[in-house]
């Protein structure tokens, strides 16, 4: 089947059969039985969606084809439909071409998609905000900010003012951390129109937040209420996602306990955000709080939850309460990842020495033990001063292939330096190390 990307981008393409479906969607036969079954189901479901409207022969047929395929996250298989309406000449209208830009945007495919709305804007259709938003974030998704202000500035004369488009613009912006062309933006919207909301001020606040502007975001909270735009639940997440970028847990909790002040709903994220400020600093205390008024609001703590947890138990020193969190964790099933184990390594080696169980523990559960994993067991043997396992174990992690770091190197060096001719041969691996590309 051809590239829908490339379909989409060229007018003599050629249009697949769909009385052949099977030539368009094959499942491997060697796959597990569950998944080859769930495919199986998901290959008969767009089976079913084509044969209700192939052939098509009007664009009410294709535009309902696509936004079922769309919807389920076949966007491959709706724009092939698309093609087809093109191959049987329907004339496309705004609507149908804004779908298929949103279908190719829904896949990634931003090139296609900007392809699909300048042929719009070169055609006799008549472009929506839609299509300029659709345009905005695709560019936006694919950090190609400046592209999303140049596609703007090239139809500035047939671009009405529109809200959604500037919010649009500004959350572009702030999705490649560029905080201070999200904030001319929106200052753009605050003087000459249309007035910013809620949104508006979301999008700028997060794009403060991503660029590490703590204090703007802040200003921002402010001017709403100056401005009278009532700020939601979205805006406090955003203000509190900033304050633990910047690793300000005083704030973010004061900007937590403000939502229930305000009777904002909290959700995952809020907590989760506020625990991963505290983790910054190792501010223990606040985190467990927060894990308690968790689940007594009824929020399951996942495993970023505890993830976050462990770690600021791993800063505080707190090697017992670790454990505790790791036992508590375990027994309400929440599944560790690489990155917990990891945080639970550090953790404990502040408590007692670690071993080698725990690489054969994460291999039990499917998990592969990475450089940090291994570099975390080795500082523990460094607190120890066991040189000896440091450097088997150092060995052990250049025999599997994996590349050790600075920090590798430099934890084994610590382990080793009561021997200092080891020593001296880790830190010249490590010199080696440095230079390499």
């Amino acid at each position: 089947v051809a590239n829908p990307a490339a379909a989409a981008a060229s007018t003599t393409a050629p249009h697949p059969d769909w009385h052949s479906l099977e030539q368009l969607i094959t499942v491997n036969s060697a796959v597990g039985g569950s998944y080859k079954q769930a495919r199986e189901t998901q290959v008969a479901a767009i089976a079913s969606t084509v044969a209700k409207y192939s052939p098509v022969q009007n664009l009410l047929d294709a535009a309902r084809a696509m936004s079922e395929l769309r919807k389920n996250c076949h966007w491959e298989e709706a724009i092939a439909i698309f093609d087809q309406a093109r191959g049987a000449r329907l004339e496309l209208d705004v609507v149908m071409m804004n779908l298929a830009a949103d279908t190719l945007d829904k896949g990634g495919q931003w090139k296609s998609t900007i392809g699909i709305l300048e042929r719009l804007r070169e055609g006799s259709c008549q472009c929506t905000p839609v299509t300029y938003v659709t345009a905005v974030n695709s560019l936006g998704k694919a950090n190609r900010w400046q592209g999303a202000l140049d596609f703007l500035a090239m139809h500035q004369y047939s671009l009405k003012p529109d809200i959604f488009v500037h919010s649009a613009m500004i959350g572009a912006c702030g999705k490649s951390a560029k905080w201070t062309q999200s904030l001319q933006q929106l200052d753009a919207l605050q003087r000459f129109g249309p007035a910013p909301t809620v949104v508006s001020f979301n999008a700028a606040m997060g794009a403060c937040g991503r660029g590490g502007a703590l204090p703007q975001a802040h200003s921002l909270l402010r001017d709403m209420q100056i401005q009278r735009i009532y700020p939601n639940s979205v805006t406090f997440n955003e203000a509190i996602q900033s304050c633990e970028l910047a690793g300000d847990w005083t704030l973010a909790l004061a900007l937590f306990c403000e939502m229930r002040q305000r009777k904002l709903k909290r959700n995952m994220a809020s907590y989760t955000l506020v625990i991963s400020a505290c983790e910054k600093d190792g501010a223990l205390g606040p985190a467990l709080d927060l894990l308690d008024d968790m689940e007594d609001s009824f929020f399951e703590p996942n495993v970023i939850t505890y993830t976050a947890l462990i770690s600021t138990c791993a800063k505080a020193s707190s090697p017992d309460v670790a454990q505790i969190l790791w036992k508590r964790m375990v027994s309400h099933q929440v599944e560790p990842n690489v990155v917990t184990y990891n945080t639970l390594i550090t953790a404990r080696a502040n408590g007692t020495m670690p071993d080698d169980t725990w690489l054969k523990e994460m291999r039990s559960v499917a998990l592969e033990p990475d450089v940090i994993t291994h570099s975390a067991i080795i500082y523990g043997y460094a607190r120890y001063e066991d040189w000896n396992k440091a450097l088997m174990l150092l060995g052990h992690v250049q025999h599997e292939g994996i590349r050790p770091t600075l920090v590798t190197h430099s934890t084994t060096a610590v382990a080793a330096r009561r021997k200092w001719p080891w020593a001296g041969f880790v830190l010249h691996q490590m010199q080696q190390l440095a230079t390499q590309p």
